[in-house]
């Protein structure tokens, strides 16, 4: 940085060495001029009225520009109240400044004034309106509530209050661009109250008299029978009139009087639904004068019938139905009353009109009609219409009586900068990504130069279409301010809720599970992490459902993370153990278990059918084992038993029987004795032709020899103990 304290040319020269010794220079002319100090005018103080923006402009095009707001353009606009200054730098040395105050008023306010008539009830009271709006905007709707159920929508109304009171008289006004306010006051009538009122026009029973009262005391009375009591008696139909006379003030009133019978049917319906089926709802309105009704008949016209007061029928398609109440007094007087049902379907639809464009800042009022309906627009509204301004299709769903119909309608602003942006929220869990979407637009030929968001917890982004991640749950006002080529700034602010739905981490009850058995735990959280504890009988400890092998009772325990949060939870699984079953032989051939729950025997590893009992009578020599559950399932099977049927069957070897079986066999054959031997018997297999093919020593109670590598044919198995010697002639198959 230089300062040339003199005008003139001056050349400057920038000269630059890198680390190697190399040079280079580059030579400018620079011309000094002096100039003058801007004079900067924002204009006098001014007020705004709220709703409306104020573009400020310090001038002189190509300076630099500080507010102090701390925006650096030659224009910002203004929507809140207060004071604001700027300085501009011309050529960076002359500078000026101004200051400007801005208020902002409301754009609508509603006031009246009032003046009680003199004179006798009614008491005229003129209201004069006084209401004020913004400069550009205009009343259009005066709606008046004088306090005693009376309303007007004229602008200073006269009204006649029929009784001295003291009223809350409320007006409220509308402009054209649909702004209300509203003033309240308080009303103080005074006067003679001279109000005759012989009440509604009424019916009485035939063979009966009714009596009419004029209810002013102290008074003069003219009746249009000729009588001047306060009251009269009368049995006859007809008009009746009474003129009073009080304080000099006069006052009229007129019945009619009409006579029924005794007994006079009447009913009347409603549709519940609009869309087949109907659902009409009849009420039942019969009077009776002098007895009591006791009995209805409906006869609805389709075939069906009902005793009830007030029933509710269902028209299941459509037609003219004849629907006819007969009615019953208790002293056995009865009456029909008929009346025709039309029974439409109604095509039900709605219309908010085509689709249309309108200016930037105005707004246009979607009526989806229907009255009495139930509505849901897009816009998260359910009133029958709604105000927008902002351009994009809105749709409305509009329900009534079990009837649905929907429209959309495509809205479009024209306006030199609109800024409009959308969100997607990718989950309920934080930290939570947001995906902002600009759809700002610049009509008229313009274009959008810079983008700023402001995402509402202190974070911004120069970016058009930024993804943006939040760390905490809150509602979040986000605003994007949209630059157009020409310097035109306007924003859009929308509240973004950002919700972290916590996870509810429940292991379940405790488990009971059999020794020797697996499970499968389960943190029921998806999508988090997990940490497992102990691991020493899990298969992992990181992931969501591990299996569980424990060799005793265990508590398990999980650490879930999600949502940036951490939940605890922990399960006991115990363990069932069921002991081996003891197999026992009696002096019989009967085999017995130990106890249990359920038994299931099994002979050479296969199952005997129906043998599901504790115990078992062996019928052949085998292994028999026993498999027994318990009440939780848990299973447990025996060692093998080794049955030997007793009996002369089978060779002998010192005493010792000899079973050797399957004979004729396909390679497997199994040498049984009944009782073992104290030392080994020496076994010598010798083929048809007397060649000694195998020589071995059984040592065991049971011996199983496999003689696969042996060819099909007869075999001699010569057993031998001590000096005694047997020999088995066998066949392989």
């Amino acid at each position: 940085v230089h300062q040339y304290t003199e005008t003139g040319e001056y050349y400057v020269t920038l000269r630059i060495k890198d680390n190697v010794g190399s040079v280079t220079s580059t030579t400018h002319l620079i011309t000094v001029r002096a100039s003058t100090i801007p004079l900067v005018q924002l204009g006098n103080d001014t007020t705004v009225c709220e709703g409306n923006s104020l573009i400020l402009s310090a001038g002189f095009p190509g300076a630099s520009y500080l507010w102090n707001t701390g925006e650096t353009t030659e224009q910002i606009t203004i929507t809140d109240p207060g004071n604001y200054s700027v300085m501009v730098s011309v050529n960076g040395t002359c500078t000026g400044a101004d200051t400007i105050s801005i208020a902002f008023s409301a754009p609508i306010t509603a006031l009246y004034t009032h003046s009680v008539l003199p004179g006798c009830a009614p008491i005229e009271v003129q209201f004069t309106d006084h209401s004020s709006t913004c400069s550009g905007n205009s009343i259009i709707q005066w709606d008046w509530d004088f306090g005693d159920g009376a309303t007007s929508s004229i602008a200073s109304p006269l009204h006649a209050y029929t009784i001295p009171a003291t009223y809350t008289v409320t007006l409220t006004v509308t402009t054209v661009s649909g702004l209300t306010s509203v003033f309240t006051s308080s009303v103080v009538v005074t006067g003679i109250p001279i109000n005759v009122s012989l009440g509604a026009d009424t019916t009485f029973c035939e063979s009966t008299f009714i009596r009419l009262n004029a209810n002013i005391t102290g008074a003069t009375y003219l009746w249009s029978t000729g009588e001047n009591t306060q009251s009269i008696v009368t049995n006859l139909p007809g008009k009746y009139w009474v003129r009073v006379l009080k304080n000099n003030c006069y006052s009229s009133d007129t019945i009619i009087l009409s006579m029924q019978s005794a007994l006079t049917p009447a009913f009347g319906y409603t549709f519940e639904t609009l869309c087949l089926p109907v659902r009409v709802k009849f009420t039942d309105s019969s009077v009776s004068c002098v007895s009591v009704i006791n009995t209805w008949q409906w006869d609805f016209g389709d075939g069906t019938f009902s005793t009830l007061h007030h029933p509710v029928h269902i028209y299941t398609s459509n037609g003219n139905y004849v629907v006819r109440l007969t009615i019953t007094d208790i002293d056995g007087n009865s009456i029909t009353k008929s009346r025709t049902v039309q029974i439409t379907s109604s095509l039900f639809s709605v219309n908010i009109g085509k689709d249309t464009t309108i200016c930037y800042g105005n707004l246009i009022s979607l009526d989806a009609g229907n009255p009495g309906s139930t509505y849901l627009w897009n816009t998260g509204e359910a009133s029958r219409t709604v105000n927008v301004s902002d351009p994009g299709k809105y749709w409305v769903r509009v329900a009534k009586s079990g009837c649905v119909a929907t429209d959309t309608i495509t809205i479009k602003n024209i306006f030199p900068v609109t800024p409009a942006f959308g969100y997607t929220i990718n989950s309920k869990c934080l930290p939570v990504i947001v995906n902002f979407t600009d759809s700002s637009s610049v009509q008229c030929g313009g274009s959008i130069s810079k983008w700023r968001w402001d995402f509402g917890d202190g974070n911004t982004s120069s970016l058009q279409h930024p993804v943006y991640t939040y760390t905490k749950s809150d509602t979040f006002n986000v605003k994007l301010t949209i630059t157009a080529a020409n310097g035109v700034m306007t924003s859009k602010t929308r509240r973004v809720y950002i919700e972290n739905s916590l996870p509810l981490l429940n292991l379940g009850p405790d488990l009971i599970i059999c020794k020797g058995t697996i499970t499968q735990l389960d943190a029921n959280i998806p999508d988090a992490s997990y940490i497992w504890t102990p691991a020493g009988s899990l298969n992992n400890t990181t992931v969501r459902n591990p299996i569980a092998s424990p060799l005793s009772t265990t508590l398990y325990t999980v650490e879930v993370t999600k949502c940036m949060r951490t939940l605890r939870d922990s399960i006991l699984v115990r363990i069932d153990s069921l002991k081996r079953p003891v197999v026992v032989q009696d002096n019989s051939n009967m085999l017995r278990s130990s106890l249990a729950e359920s038994y299931q025997w099994f002979k050479d590893e296969k199952l005997i059918p129906g043998a599901t009992g504790r115990t078992y009578t062996a019928k052949s020599l085998g292994f028999y084992t026993v498999r027994i559950r318990n009440s939780l399932g848990c299973e447990n099977v025996s060692l093998p038993f080794l049955y030997i049927p007793k009996g002369r069957n089978g060779v002998g070897l010192n005493g010792i029987r000899i079973h050797c079986s399957p004979n004729p066999t396909n390679g497997i054959i199994n040498i049984v004795f009944e009782s073992m031997p104290e030392k080994g018997v020496q076994l010598t297999i010798v083929d048809r032709y007397g060649k000694a093919v195998v020589k071995t020593v059984l040592m065991q109670q049971y011996n199983q020899l496999k003689l696969y590598t042996l060819s099909k044919g007869q075999y001699f198995f010569e057993l031998k103990l001590d000096k005694e010697k047997v020999v088995i002639a066998v066949v392989i198959q």
